[in-house]
C-alpha cells in the first residue's frame, strides 16, 4: 500500500461538530423506571397466561377434529358398506339374469336341433319315397323294353312276311333295317343307363349339398316333389305308352294269325331268326347283368350315404349335448365366480372395518399419549414461565442499573462535546508533501477555504495524484490552475465533489459510530426485553393446522431446551 504522507499542524484539524454526534435518547432513559418494569413483568406473566389457554384450546380443538373425524371415518365405512351390498344385489340380478337367457338360449338350441332332427326324417322319407319311385320306373322301364322287344320282333316278322309277299330278296333288307333298330335300340338303351347313372350322380351331389347346407332343405324338397310330380307324368305317359302297345299287341295277335299261314314260308328263315333271338338274349342278358351291377352299385350308395348321414346325426347330437354342457359348465362358472366376488367384497368390507378399528385405535391412543404429555408439558412449562419470569425481572432490575451508568456516561459525553468544542477554535493548516504540484495546489484550496465548517472528511494522500477521501479513493488533477476530481466518466471540480460526496460520507461516519450503535441496542432491548421471553417460551406449540389431528399433537416441549438470552448478553463493557 502507498505511504501515507499526509501530515496536520494540529491534532484538532477537521474535528467534528457537535451536531454531528449521536444523540442518546433521552426519552427512553427517562421512560424506563421501576414501575413499568414491575408492569412489563405482569404483561409478560398475563401473556404466558393467555398462551396456557391458547394451548388448551388447541387441544380441545384437536380433539374435537378426531372426533369429526372418527366420526366421518364411520359415515364413510357405512357408505362404502351400502355400496358393497348394492353391488353385490347388482351381480347376482344380473347373474340371474345371464341364467334365464342361457336357459332360453339352451330350450331355443334343443328346438332348433328338434327341427333339424324332423327336416332331416322328413329329407330321408322323400328320398325313401323317390328310390321307390325310381324303383317303379325301371320296373316300368323294363317292361317297356321287354314289350319294345317283343314288338319289335313282331315288327320284324311282320316286315318278313311282307317282304316274303313282295320278294325274297328285300328279306336281307328287312333283316339289316332289323339289326339297325336293334343297334338303335340297344343304343338308347345305353344312353337311358348313363342318364340313370347320371341321376344317381346327381342325387349323391343333393345328398352332399343338403348335408352342407340345411337351411336351404324346404326348398330342395319342394323341388324334389316338383320332380316327383314330373316323373309321375312320366310315369302316366309310359302307362299310355303301355295301352297304345297293348292295343298293338291285339293286332299283333291278328298277325300271328297270319303268322300261323305263313309260318310254313318262315321256317327256312327260322334258322337266322333263331341266331338273332340268341344274339338278342345274350344282349338282353348282358343288359339285365349291368343293370343288376348298377342298382347293386346304387344300393351300396345309398347304404353308405344312410350310415354317413346316420353318423352325422350322432355327431350333431354329440355336438348339441357338448353345447348343452358347455353352456351349463359356463352358467356355473358364472355363478361360482358371482360368489367368489360376493365372498371377495365381504373380505374386503371385513379388513376395511378391521383397519378403520385398528386406525381408530391408534388414533385413540395418540390421542391420550398426546393429552397426557400435553399435560404434563403444561405444568413443567408454568414452572419453566415463573421461573424465567423471575430471572427476566432480575434481568429488568440489571438494565436500570445500567441505565443509570448511561447516563453517566452522557455526561461524560457531554463534556467531550464541550472539549471538542474548544479543540475547534483553534485553526488547523494542511502541509503539502515536497515536488507534488497537485498536493501543493490542494493545500493552498483548503488552507484558504472560507468556510472550514465544511472540511468535514480529511483527504489523505497515498501517491501522486492519489487521495482517500473518507471510504473512497479518488485521483486529483490541475488543469489550468483548478483542481479537478475524478468520478466515473468525468471530472467535477472540488467544490462539486465536496458538496456531493462530504454528506455521504458524513452519513457513513455516523453508521459506524460507536456510541450510536450503544443507544440503538439499549433501544431495541427495552422494546424486545418481554418478546424474546415469549418467542422462547415452551408453551408456544409449533405451528398447529386443523387438517391432521397428530400433526397439531406434536410436542410442544421439542423447543423447550432452548435457552432463553438474557437482555445483558452482548452488551458492551463500560469500562
Amino acid at each position: 500500500m502507498a505511504e501515507r504522507t499526509q501530515t496536520y499542524a494540529s491534532p484538532t484539524r477537521n474535528a467534528p461538530n457537535p451536531k454531528d454526534f449521536v444523540v442518546i435518547d433521552k426519552e427512553l432513559i427517562k421512560g424506563l423506571t421501576e414501575k413499568e418494569v414491575e408492569l412489563e413483568h405482569l404483561k409478560t406473566v398475563i401473556v404466558g397466561l393467555n398462551e396456557k389457554l391458547k394451548v388448551r384450546e388447541d387441544l380441545e380443538q384437536d380433539l374435537a377434529h378426531s372426533r369429526a373425524q372418527t366420526q366421518n371415518a364411520e359415515q364413510a365405512r357405512t357408505i362404502l358398506h351400502q355400496q358393497l351390498e348394492e353391488a353385490a344385489r347388482r351381480a347376482l340380478e344380473e347373474a340371474e339374469k345371464n341364467k334365464k337367457y342361457q336357459d332360453i338360449l339352451i330350450r331355443q338350441n334343443a328346438d332348433l336341433g328338434d327341427k333339424l332332427i324332423q327336416q332331416q326324417g322328413i329329407i330321408q322319407g322323400k328320398q325313401s319315397e323317390i328310390e321307390t319311385q325310381r324303383h317303379v320306373i325301371n320296373g316300368k322301364d323294363r317292361e317297356l323294353n321287354e314289350l319294345k322287344h317283343t314288338l319289335a320282333d313282331f315288327e320284324e316278322v311282320k316286315r318278313q312276311n311282307q317282304q316274303y309277299k313282295r320278294d325274297i330278296h328285300d328279306c336281307n333288307n328287312s333283316r339289316k333295317e332289323l339289326q339297325t333298330k336293334f343297334e338303335n335300340a340297344l343304343e338308347d338303351h345305353r344312353k337311358e343307363l348313363e342318364h340313370e347313372f347320371k341321376m344317381r350322380e346327381q342325387l349323391i351331389a343333393e345328398k352332399n349339398e343338403l348335408a352342407r347346407k340345411l337351411n336351404q332343405a324346404e326348398a330342395k324338397i319342394v323341388q324334389l316333389e316338383n320332380l316327383i310330380d314330373t316323373q309321375k307324368k312320366m310315369i302316366d305317359e309310359r302307362d299310355d305308352e303301355i295301352a297304345r302297345l297293348k292295343k298293338l299287341l291285339s293286332i299283333l295277335d291278328d298277325i300271328k294269325r297270319q303268322r300261323d299261314q305263313l309260318q310254313a314260308s318262315l321256317r327256312e328263315f327260322q334258322e337266322e331268326r333263331d341266331k338273332l333271338s340268341k344274339q338278342i338274349e345274350d344282349l338282353v342278358r348282358q343288359a339285365q347283368e349291368l343293370r343288376a351291377k348298377d342298382e347293386q352299385h346304387f344300393q351300396e350308395l345309398m347304404a353308405h350315404r344312410k350310415r354317413v348321414e346316420d353318423e352325422l346325426l350322432a355327431k350333431e347330437r354329440i355336438i348339441n349335448e357338448k353345447d348343452t354342457m358347455i353352456k351349463e359348465l359356463t352358467s356355473k362358472n358364472l355363478e361360482m365366480q358371482q360368489q367368489i366376488n360376493a365372498l371377495e367384497s365381504e373380505v374386503a368390507v371385513k379388513n376395511d372395518l378391521q383397519n378403520k378399528l385398528a386406525l381408530a385405535q391408534e388414533l385413540i391412543e395418540k390421542i391420550s399419549d398426546a393429552k397426557e404429555r400435553l399435560q404434563k408439558e403444561l405444568e413443567t412449562a408454568s414452572d419453566y414461565l415463573l421461573e424465567q419470569e423471575e430471572k427476566t425481572h432480575k434481568a429488568n432490575l440489571t438494565a436500570l442499573e445500567l441505565l443509570k451508568q448511561l447516563k453517566e456516561a452522557e455526561n461524560e459525553i457531554e463534556m467531550l462535546k464541550q472539549y471538542v468544542i474548544d479543540l475547534k477554535s483553534r485553526i488547523a493548516i494542511y502541509i503539502p508533501a515536497r515536488d507534488d504540484i497537485i498536493d501543493k495546489k490542494l493545500a493552498e484550496y483548503i488552507n484558504n477555504y472560507p468556510d472550514r465548517s465544511k472540511l468535514k472528511i480529511m483527504f489523505m494522500r497515498e501517491s501522486e495524484g492519489v487521495y482517500q477521501f473518507g471510504s473512497r479513493r479518488i485521483c486529483v488533477r490541475v488543469d489550468k490552475e483548478k483542481i479537478n476530481i475524478r468520478v466515473g466518466g468525468g471530472y467535477l471540480s472540488l467544490d462539486e465533489f465536496l458538496d456531493i460526496y462530504t454528506p455521504q460520507e458524513l452519513e457513513r461516519l455516523e453508521r459506524k459510530d460507536p456510541l450510536k450503535k450503544f443507544s440503538e441496542k439499549v433501544a431495541i432491548q427495552k422494546t424486545l426485553v418481554g418478546n424474546e421471553i415469549r418467542e422462547s417460551s415452551p408453551i408456544r406449540s409449533p405451528v398447529r393446522g386443523s387438517g391432521n389431528s397428530t400433526a397439531g399433537l406434536s410436542s410442544p416441549m421439542s423447543k423447550s431446551n432452548r435457552s432463553i438470552r438474557s437482555p445483558l448478553k452482548k452488551q458492551p463493557s463500560l469500562k
